[in-house]
């Protein structure tokens, strides 16, 4: 009889089921959407989601604000790191 152990046990439930957090896989830039959310740019950049936040937040950075929703245009992100790049 197989005893695996998990190693990251919800505490909240019963114990059996494992935590997992998913993260999107970028293997395609053409498969992004347009407008990318705070999730797609971490997941670009390969930063936390809260380091997305305080980049998009910051002076500089191509964040277009549609009420409360923070979105980048996917080719003024990569226009906004080649100019990081060259400087």
């Amino acid at each position: 009889m197989d005893q695996t152990v998990n190693a990251f046990p919800m505490t909240a439930g019963i114990g059996t089921e494992s935590c997992s957090i998913k993260k999107p896989m970028i293997n395609d830039y053409n498969q992004l959407p347009v407008a990318l959310n705070a999730e797609l740019v971490a997941a670009m950049l390969g930063i936390s989601r809260a380091g997305a936040y305080n980049l998009m937040r910051s002076e500089g950075f191509p964040t277009l604000y549609i009420g409360k929703r923070m979105i980048v245009p996917k080719d003024k992100l990569l226009t906004w790191m080649d100019k990081r790049l060259n400087a």
